[in-house]
C-alpha cells in the first residue's frame, strides 16, 4: 500500500504538504524554506503523474476520459489522512482537482465535512463530462459540495511534446515503466479532449474569484498527469496541500 509523506513549506504561513508515495515507506521531511524549494522538490520542473497511464499495445482513438474508472484513493492510508485533515477547525474551503465520479477521495472529503460543524465548502473539479455527471448526481443533495466540469489549467500550461520527451529521458521515475510512445499518446489524448470537448479551461482562478477566496484551506491535486506543476502554482498558499502519487 502506498504510504503518505507529510512535509511543511512556507509562503504566507506554514503549509502542510501531504504526498501519497509509490513506495511503502512513511517519510517525514523537514521544513522547506520557500515556494521554489517546495515546488522543485515536490513536483520538480515537470511532475508527470504516472498512476493512470495504462500499458496497452493498442492505443485507442477513443479518449479514456470518456469512460468511468474505479476509485484509486479508497479506504487506504491516504484516504484516511484526507478524512482527518478535512476535520481541522481551520479548514473552511476545500478544492479537489480531479474528482472523477466521486467514489474515492471525494467520498473521504464529503464524509468528513458532513460530520464537522465547520460549514466548509468542497469545490470539485472534473474535466471528463461522463465522470462529472456521475459526480454531480452522487452529491446533488449535499449543499456544501460544488461540482464544476472544467479544466483546472489552460492548454498553454500543458508541457509540449519535447518537454515530455526530455523529462522522460533525463529522469528515472515510474514513468519509464511505460513506452515513450504511450506517454506521448496520453499527452495528445488530454490535449485533444480539452480542445474538442468544449470544456472551459484555466478555472481555478475563476473559482476563487467566484467564491471570494484568496487561498483555499485544503487542496488535493489528483488531476491530469501533465499539469501538476501548473496546478501547484495556482493553489500555492493553501494551508494543506495533498499530492497523489509522487515518485
Amino acid at each position: 500500500m502506498p504510504a503518505v509523506r507529510v512535509r511543511k513549506a512556507f509562503r504566507r504561513e506554514p503549509i502542510i504538504i501531504i504526498e501519497k508515495l509509490v513506495s511503502n515507506k512513511l517519510d517525514y521531511k523537514a521544513m522547506l524554506p520557500d515556494y521554489e524549494a517546495a515546488s522543485a522538490r515536490s513536483l520538480r520542473k515537470l511532475r508527470v503523474n504516472t498512476k493512470s497511464i495504462i500499458m496497452n499495445n493498442a492505443i485507442s482513438s477513443n479518449s479514456e476520459l470518456n469512460h468511468l474508472i474505479p476509485p484509486e484513493i479508497k479506504n487506504d492510508e491516504f484516504y484516511r489522512a484526507i478524512y482527518r485533515i478535512a476535520r481541522q477547525e481551520d479548514v473552511k474551503s476545500v478544492l479537489e482537482i480531479g474528482s472523477s465520479s466521486g467514489e474515492g477521495s471525494t467520498e473521504a472529503f464529503v464524509m468528513s465535512l458532513r460530520e464537522t460543524p465547520n460549514q466548509a465548502t468542497l469545490f470539485c473539479i472534473e474535466i471528463s463530462k461522463d465522470r462529472f455527471t456521475e459526480l454531480h448526481n452522487r452529491y446533488t443533495n449535499d449543499f456544501f459540495v460544488k461540482c464544476y466540469n472544467f479544466s483546472s489549467v489552460s492548454l498553454e500550461s500543458f508541457p509540449n511534446k519535447q518537454e515530455v520527451i526530455d523529462f522522460y529521458n533525463c529522469n528515472r521515475t515510474n514513468l519509464n515503466l511505460y513506452p515513450l510512445e504511450r506517454v506521448l499518446s496520453r499527452l495528445n489524448q488530454d490535449v485533444e479532449y480539452l480542445n474538442n470537448s468544449g470544456v472551459d479551461d484555466a478555472r481555478i482562478q475563476w473559482s476563487k474569484q467566484e467564491n471570494n477566496i484568496d487561498y483555499f484551506d485544503l487542496v488535493l491535486i489528483d488531476g491530469a498527469e501533465f499539469t501538476g506543476t501548473a496546478e501547484l502554482n495556482e493553489i500555492y498558499g493553501a494551508k494543506y496541500i495533498c499530492l497523489d502519487y509522487i515518485n
